[in-house]
Formats: structure tokens, sequence, C-alpha cells
């Protein structure tokens, strides 16, 4: 084990540059998430175990290492160091869930409103019913699914936002901090994913086309756009079926 040790001891010249590479400082974090697991290793035995009896409660001899800052870094200071390397902070992505959430609010209402007029269309026309049927899955499923996914997405960001209030109190040692704030970094709502909902959730004056006016299968213009032209048609068809 000494020779391991050595190598431990080694690698506090590795500071300076950890700290330098500030494009890195998602590996940098992560590199030490992985020495602190290493080192204190809990019940499956890490290297604070070694050398540690009951009997004599010794102290092991690594547990100098117990902390990153033997690299010459730590997890708050490499967080501080990057500055602008860190595109994403808490509350940029809290700005990013408002801007999605807002935006897939009005997609919801939109498919909510063409899922009601097209299911009510297959249950009062039976000359429509096979249409409708089709256009519920075909057209209206799908988006049903992605506002399913957009709902998780929001959920699963608000919960990393709440864990990275919380880590400096569950863990002082900031590893949990670093990697919260790593994962921040990719997390869904992105910049990309609220552009895209914004564009989606826009009435944009491009009409949904069919080529079939008794259709319901739509093209062209936003979501919100073909949800809207799909609820109109249905109310259409339902009253051009008769009583």
């Amino acid at each position: 084990m000494g020779t391991d040790q050595d190598k431990l001891v080694g690698m506090g010249s590795a500071g300076s540059e950890i700290n330098s590479i500030l494009s890195s400082v998602s590996t940098v974090m992560k590199t030490m998430a992985l020495v602190t697991s290493i080192v204190n290793g809990g019940s499956s035995g890490g290297l604070l175990g070694v050398s540690n009896t009951s009997a004599t409660n010794r102290t092991s001899e690594f547990s100098q290492y117990q902390s990153t800052g033997f690299l010459g870094v730590t997890a708050s200071s490499t967080v501080s160091a990057a500055g602008g390397a860190l595109a994403i902070s808490p509350t940029i992505m809290a700005n990013n869930i408002s801007k999605y959430q807002a935006a897939w609010n009005l997609i919801t209402s939109a498919a909510n409103t063409a899922s009601t007029t097209v299911t009510d269309l297959a249950n009062t026309c039976a000359a429509q019913s096979s249409a409708a049927q089709t256009a519920l899955t075909t057209e209206v499923a799908p988006v049903l699914a992605q506002v399913s996914t957009a709902s998780m997405n929001i959920a699963n960001a608000n919960a990393l936002l709440q864990q990275i209030q919380n880590d400096p109190t569950t863990d002082p040692s900031g590893t949990a901090y670093a990697n919260d704030m790593a994962t921040l970094q990719t997390i869904s709502p992105t910049a990309s994913d609220v552009s895209s909902a914004q564009q989606n959730s826009q009435v944009t004056g491009t009409i949904a086309t069919t080529t079939d006016p008794n259709s319901l299968s739509v093209s062209g213009g936003s979501t919100v756009d073909q949800m809207n032209f799909i609820a109109t048609q249905a109310v259409s068809l339902k009253a051009a079926c008769g009583p």
C-alpha cells in the first residue's frame, strides 16, 4: 500500500493544471467525485479503512486524502475558478424552465382540445369514426406523448435545482454540488429545447394544410397550428355528418 500512497501524494502537483483547464471542468468535477469514492469507500471498503481497527480506533494513514484538497483543487474552488466555463447557472436554468413550461402549456391546451373534439367526432359520427381514430393515433397522441416528456423534463430540472440548493448542507465536501452543477450543463430544458418549444407553441399564421378537405391529417405550421386545425376540422366534420 505504500506505493499507492506515494502515487496519491504525487498527484498533488496536478493542482495548478486542473484549475487552468476550464473547458474540462465537468471532467475535473467527476474525477474529484471518483477520488472521494475511492478514498471514503463506505461499507464496501475504501482507503480510509486501511489500518483502521475498532480495537485501537487508529486513524488511517489515508485520512489526509478524504478531501480532494490534496490534489490542489476542491469542488468549490473549481466551480469558482471555472467562471464563465459553466454556461448554465441555476438562475439561467430557472429561466429556461419558466419559458419552456409556458410554451408547453400552450401546446398542451391545443392538444387537449384536439383530442376532445376528435374523440367526440369518433363517438358521434360513424362515417368519420375510422378517420377520427386514425387522427387520434397518428396526429394527436404523439403530441400528448411529447407533453408528457416535457412535464418530466420540467420536474427533473426543478428537482435538480432544489438539490443544488441543498447540496452545501447535505454534502459539505462540495462533491455533490460539483456533480450536480456538471449535470446542470446538459439537462433539459436546454436553450435549444426552449427555442423549439416556443416555436411550436406559436400561432404562426401558416395554416396547417391537408390535401383532402375531409381529412384530419395535417402538415405545415407549428404544433399548435396543427392541433388547432385538427380541432376545427373535427367540429366541421361533425356538423357535416348530421344528427
